[in-house]
């Protein structure tokens, strides 16, 4: 019988795929690419194949970072590029974002060409109170010459002109003109092409309105510790996208009354988060430390030389950073630490033997520098025939060979014992021969004097038949 603890994990196994299919569903959706970060990209929709989207909406897609039994399809994207996407819809309290999780999934480019889109942050066809500020989203896919202008009865009014790089942008202007139809367009020319948007909306009342959520100006600011501006920020007012922030930092746009939560996100910023009513509200943001890799160029060294260190950035604030060197062993570098904006090259000068740590943060780069062995060989070898003396060695017995010029070491010279002709040769087998001789020869002549000595002293024995006396 199955253990009970394991049959519940098995059912809740089970119910897993079940219960994920039923929180999440499948869209299909096409647009323009307003922004790309790490991770995610922000797409206009304009087009909705599948699935519960708005058109002229703005929503995030994601890669899922969870495991998934494919890779999703995509595309090498940037801003102003009109793509096609497949993913799940999903919804948090207050935010909705489209999620490429598994094979079937993807992001593509469609084509290149010039468009332009605009719209009101409520959506065409909406009424705003007459007198307060709007908010106008709008893109271009290529770098143009953008012109926005609005109609109304009190005169067409200029919102806009100038040149603009491909993407997604934002401006809030005041609505001061008399109650009536609006509308809004956008111009783009790029390369000798232009295209032209429009949207329209109504422009009404206070009593008109009636019971309808009465909005008011939000003033959106931020800046960072030190109160510098910080541009292309992205705004979330309960999760929906606003805009993005205009050089001073500052993105304008409109509310209902209460307490809402905003959201500002940028790629160098760390997210913050504030509760806010209508009127300004100023988040202060801090500095992403920026992303970089660390390594030597060589990455090994013989003893000593000159080395590279790389610093290539990844990621975060466009801001220096100090990368410090911390020597081991023997080894000696020209400086401690090396202070620059990435991506940079430092030369340093190496010399000894050790290790070089490069570091920031949790960041490291080693570089190793060794003397090879067969360099202190060499070594050694060169002080012994420098210092070592001349040695004596016994002089072999003779043999029957044939003479050979001695042989010589440069390493360890020796000088046999023995004679040595002029030139340099041993003596051969041949001299040997006359030594016997001539030691007879000596021999003989010592008994040939002894023996003369004696007979001139009389002590010669008789001759011829003599005896010698008693």
């Amino acid at each position: 019988m199955m253990n009970p603890a394991r049959a519940a994990l098995l059912t809740l196994l089970l119910l897993i795929p079940l219960i994920t299919a039923q929180g999440s569903s499948t869209v299909v959706f096409r647009g323009h690419v307003g922004a790309v970060g790490k991770g995610y990209a922000i797409v206009w929709i304009e087009e909705v194949l599948k699935g519960p989207l708005t058109e002229g909406g703005v929503i995030e897609v994601l890669r899922s970072r969870g495991s998934c039994s494919g890779i999703p399809h995509l595309d090498s994207v940037r801003v102003g590029d009109f793509v096609e996407v497949r993913g799940y819809l999903e919804t948090t309290c207050c935010r909705q974002v489209v999620v490429l999780e598994c094979g079937g999934h993807y992001l593509k480019k469609l084509r290149n060409v010039l468009e332009a889109g605009i719209r009101i942050l409520q959506g065409c066809g909406s009424e705003i109170e007459a007198g307060t500020n709007v908010t106008f989203l709008f893109f271009v896919s290529r770098d143009s010459n953008v012109t926005i202008t609005m109609e109304r009865g009190g005169g067409d009014r200029t919102l806009f002109k100038g040149s603009l790089r491909a993407g997604l942008y934002s401006i809030s202007r005041l609505d001061d003109g008399p109650v009536g139809e609006r509308r809004v367009c956008i111009l783009a020319e790029s390369m000798g092409e232009s295209v032209i948007s429009c949207c329209d909306y109504k422009a009404v009342s206070r009593a008109e309105k009636g019971s309808q959520p009465e909005y008011r100006n939000l003033t959106v600011k931020v800046v960072t510790e030190a109160g510098y501006p910080v541009r292309n920020a992205s705004v979330y007012v309960d999760g929906v996208f606003y805009g993005f922030t205009d050089k001073r930092g500052v993105l304008e746009t409109n509310i209902s009354e209460g307490v809402h939560e905003v959201r500002v996100e940028s790629e160098y910023y760390r997210t913050a988060l504030a509760k806010s009513g209508p009127g300004l509200v100023v988040l202060k943001v801090r500095v992403k430390a920026p992303e970089v890799s660390l390594s030597f160029s060589p990455e090994r060294i013989n003893g000593s030389g000159t080395v590279k260190l790389v610093v290539r950035r990844l990621g975060g604030a466009d801001i220096s950073i100090r990368v410090k060197l911390i020597p081991f062993g023997d080894l000696r570098v020209n400086t401690t630490e090396v202070v620059g904006v990435p991506p940079f090259n430092a030369t340093l000068e190496v010399r000894g033997e050790g290790k070089l740590v490069a570091s920031y943060g949790k960041i490291t780069a080693v570089l190793n520098s060794e003397i090879p062995e067969r360099n202190v060989e060499e070594t050694q070898t060169s002080e012994t025939q420098v210092t070592q003396p001349l040695t004596r060695t016994e002089s072999a017995p003779p043999t029957t060979t044939a003479s050979t010029p001695a042989s010589t070491s440069t390493s360890t010279p020796t000088v046999s014992e023995g004679t040595a002709t002029e030139g340099g040769e041993l003596p051969t087998v041949g001299g040997w021969i006359w030594v016997v001789p001539l030691a007879v020869g000596l021999l003989i002549a010592t008994f040939a004097v002894r023996k003369w000595r004696k007979v001139r002293t009389g002590t010669s024995p008789p001759s011829n038949g003599g005896s010698a006396p008693d």
